[in-house]
């Protein structure tokens, strides 16, 4: 039997250069020559057991950045990938290309046209289920992208 847990994959690299570029460090380690941190709050968990926190950055110029769960494809547990939501800017994502590379297998881009969650659809899913459902609005068919 094999086991089930949360993948986050993290944020995108354009994300990570904006948060070292604008969000408040709390401090630089002289020792590393690498920043600390940044000022960040937890504001909610996501994840198979709620088990992946999920945060919101102070910017320099006042304003803060969210990650929120871009996409989730079930891998023995859910793999997500996190985009950042800046407040007054644009969200950062993660590249279609750049998801179905990393989980490894043809996909299939689909929006749910009620709640607009979009997740990748493996070929072979596609194959044995047919169209798919949204995960949250459960009876909603997703449409491709």
């Amino acid at each position: 039997m094999g086991s089930r847990s949360s993948q986050p994959m993290g944020l995108p690299k354009k994300a990570l250069e904006f948060l070292a570029a604008n969000a408040v460090k709390l401090g630089y380690c002289e020792h590393c020559k690498r920043c600390s941190g940044y000022e960040q709050e937890e504001i909610g968990q996501t994840g198979m057991c709620g088990d992946v926190p999920v945060f919101r950055f102070k910017l320099v110029n006042g304003s803060f950045a969210e990650e929120f769960v871009q996409e989730e494809v079930w891998s023995s547990g859910p793999m997500m990938w996190f985009g950042l939501k800046i407040h007054g800017g644009p969200d950062i994502l993660w590249g279609e290309a750049e998801i179905a590379e990393s989980v490894g297998f043809d996909a299939t881009l689909w929006a749910c046209p009620a709640c607009h969650l979009l997740r990748q659809v493996p070929a072979l899913e596609l194959a044995d289920a047919g169209t798919p459902h949204c995960p949250k609005c459960e009876e909603v068919e997703m449409e491709p992208k």
